[in-house]
């Protein structure tokens, strides 16, 4: 498998200059499989992957699968830009067809919130005027399916509203999102986080805050960010040595953090284990 970063900053875009060498897009990632391409999430990264699918012409899979771990608006907001689902085909049988799996964060299911970002209030294009063919599949926590020979297993995480943690299995290599989680805070092993993350190849985990930010500075009077759904680096590496992960990729990077902090947060948590923090572009081959 192959996985690439279009998209590692949590929570709202992060342009400008101070914010070109990890990227300011919204999450989403590539992952090349033996079944084709599936992409986790459609933040703002998703614009430019839907650019680069077109490129790629008739070589381009006209299947595209994702799996939405949530529907909080920076992992959804990059869908109505998506341009692959407009693209249209001079016979409807050739149309794209685009597979959604996930779970809606609320209580309406996966199609209509994707819909609601797209009515009239928010967006100028209705949802129906979509050229793709749009299948959505909303997934149970802890169910598992398959696309193709590729076996995914789900599992719910901790973030406000539920998130989904996906494993992706292929061909014996395992990939295990685990993005929007907080970390238990009793220091209680995980079962869901266990469940998906064990002896994975590439272990992808939140890490949107320091440990300052999360726990709070009374010195700062900077405020617990405690029970708002991320974790911290120094958590993502005790994770991964845990899972007995081969690799550890950092994002969701918050807003805040320009290019000069997170690349030295990078290069003390590479020292406590094999991990790299998560940028645009970046590509990882297993």
């Amino acid at each position: 498998m192959k996985v690439k970063f279009w998209g590692a900053r949590g929570s709202i875009p992060s342009p400008g200059p101070n914010y070109t060498k990890f990227g300011g897009n919204t999450t989403c990632i590539e992952v090349l499989t033996s079944e084709g391409r599936i992409i986790i999430d459609a933040g703002t990264g998703a614009r430019p992957l839907g650019d680069e699918i077109l490129s790629e012409g008739d070589s381009s899979s006209r299947n595209i699968n994702f799996l939405i771990t949530h529907t909080h608006w920076d992992h959804i907001q990059g869908f109505p830009f998506f341009q692959p689902i407009f693209e249209s085909a001079s016979d409807p049988k050739k149309a794209r067809k685009i597979s959604i799996y996930g779970r809606a964060s609320t209580g309406s299911d996966l199609r209509q919130a994707f819909a609601n970002q797209m009515n009239n209030t928010y967006f100028p294009v209705l949802m129906r005027n979509i050229a793709a063919n749009l299948k959505f599949h909303d997934i149970e926590p802890g169910n598992s399916f398959n696309i193709g020979k590729v076996q995914i297993k789900t599992a719910l995480l901790n973030h406000p509203g539920g998130v989904l943690g996906y494993r992706i299995e292929d061909n014996g290599k395992v990939i295990a999102i685990a993005t929007d989680y907080e970390h238990p805070e009793d220091g209680q092993k995980d079962e869901n986080l266990e469940y998906i993350g064990r002896d994975s190849d590439i272990l992808i985990y939140d890490a949107q805050y320091t440990c300052n930010e999360y726990n709070g500075s009374p010195e700062t009077g900077e405020s617990s960010k405690k029970g708002f759904g991320h974790s911290t680096p120094s958590k993502g590496v005790e994770a991964a040595k845990e899972l007995n992960t081969k690799m550890l990729v950092l994002t969701h990077h918050s807003p805040s953090h320009d290019d000069k902090m997170l690349a030295a947060m990078e290069t003390n948590i590479k020292k406590r284990f094999n991990s790299c923090f998560a940028k645009e572009g970046l590509v990882i081959e297993i």
